[in-house]
Formats: structure tokens, C-alpha cells, sequence
């Protein structure tokens, strides 16, 4: 038996090895801006005003305790790789620019796909123009623009005839354009998916979401940030 931990719960690690437990750590997505955020550009969201330091995206949603702990680990990324690396069997990550990213930043990690089975089904588009769109709202105002909240706006005001439907974590948020629905937290997302004709995912930075390929199975338009291998 091993242990499965991501970079968000490190001090685990030597615990694990303590216990005589070989340790794998598996990268998928925002976490991997902890250790390679020193490499990254601000971000500029198309529809923000002002340009937001990459590490904010790197701790977005993250609270309390955490806050300090991820400001700790991107400031001493190499120290804390160093940490993490001397108790860890082995890195995985579930997409192939992942893999590129870590190494950048002296990881070495491998591909593993960590997607199950996604059945497809031929589901006939809506006639209706409506996209789905994943955003934080966990997060703070200032770093929503990390799942490009201002764009998603700005996209339904000048589209007053298209229906966007947001789903992610938080509270609902006030003062949105009529055609902007926010959904919540939603269990089986594919119920949603059949009710529009894409997906709209534009965070500034991502894994290989399971949204996305459960989209493509129920033969819906996707917009993304990333590259979507054909295997």
C-alpha cells in the first residue's frame, strides 16, 4: 500500500515514509503553479483592468493557515521541492504540459492519465446558443479573474442573446447579466452539459480537467487554454 498526496498536503510525506510507505505524489493542475509560478507572466484576463501577480492564482481559494503556507512554498519553491522530493517515491501528473511545467522547475514527474472510463453517447444539441463555464467562487474577487470571471462577463454583456450557465464552488454572486445563470456546486455535471451546446473553460492555468472530455463524449463544443491530446 502507498500513499497518494498532492503538493497542497506535503508534511504528510515524511510521515508516510516514517510508516515505511513509498510515497506518489500526483500533480493536477493549479497545484503546480506552487512550484513554477517564479516562471510566469502576471495574468491578464481579458476583461480585467489591471494585471494580477501569478501567485494569486497560485493560492486562490486557499484560507487561514494555508494562505501562509502556500505563500511560504512559492517564495522557497526550491527549498520546499527539495523537502518534498527526499520523501517522495514518485511524480506523476495527469497532462502532458504538466509534465514540461514541473520539469522547469527541476521536477521530474511522469504521465499518468487518471481519468476513468467516460461512456459516450450521441445526445442531440439544444437549439438554443448556450455555453457552460467552470469559475471559483471560493475565491477572492481579485483572483476570479484566474478562471477568467471578468471575460465571462464581459462575453454575456456584449452576447445578450446567449445563455451561460456557471457552475464551481461559493457564493452566488450579485448583479449578474440576465443571461448569466450561476448553478452552484452541481453533483453530475454531464445533467448540465446535455442542456448546452459547450464548454467554456479559460483559467489561466489547468490540468486536464474530466469536464472537458466528458463534454467531447457527449459531442459538445469545447473552448479551452489547453492543448487535448488525441489519446
Amino acid at each position: 500500500m502507498s500513499f497518494t498526496l498532492k503538493y497542497s498536503y506535503p508534511s504528510f510525506s515524511p510521515i508516510a515514509c516514517c510508516l515505511g510507505k513509498p510515497v506518489l505524489l500526483q500533480w493536477t493542475g493549479g497545484d503546480v503553479l506552487k512550484v513554477t509560478v517564479r516562471y510566469r507572466p502576471p495574468l491578464r484576463d481579458i476583461g480585467a483592468e489591471r494585471d494580477i501577480p501569478a501567485v494569486a492564482g497560485a493560492i486562490s481559494g486557499v484560507r487561514g493557515f494555508l494562505v501562509l503556507f502556500a505563500r511560504v512554498a512559492i517564495h522557497f519553491s526550491r527549498t520546499f521541492i527539495s523537502y518534498v522530493s527526499a520523501f517522495v517515491a514518485r511524480h506523476t501528473a495527469c497532462a502532458h504540459h504538466l509534465v514540461d511545467e514541473l520539469k522547469s522547475a527541476g521536477v521530474e514527474a511522469e504521465y499518468l492519465p487518471v481519468l476513468n472510463h467516460i461512456p459516450v453517447e450521441e445526445v442531440p444539441l439544444p437549439e438554443e446558443w448556450s455555453l457552460l463555464a467552470y469559475i471559483g467562487f471560493h475565491a477572492s474577487s481579485d483572483t476570479r479573474d484566474f478562471y477568467g470571471w471578468k471575460t465571462l462577463c464581459r462575453l454575456a454583456e456584449d452576447s445578450p442573446d446567449l445563455r451561460i450557465d456557471v457552475v464551481g464552488r461559493g457564493a452566488d454572486p450579485k448583479g449578474l447579466p440576465p443571461n448569466l445563470r450561476f448553478l452552484g456546486y452541481v453533483e453530475d455535471i454531464r445533467l448540465v452539459l446535455r442542456k448546452v451546446k459547450g464548454l467554456l473553460r479559460i483559467n489561466y492555468h489547468d490540468g486536464m480537467p474530466r469536464m472537458v472530455f466528458e463534454s467531447l463524449a457527449l459531442g459538445r463544443y469545447v473552448i479551452c487554454n489547453m492543448p487535448i491530446p488525441a489519446d
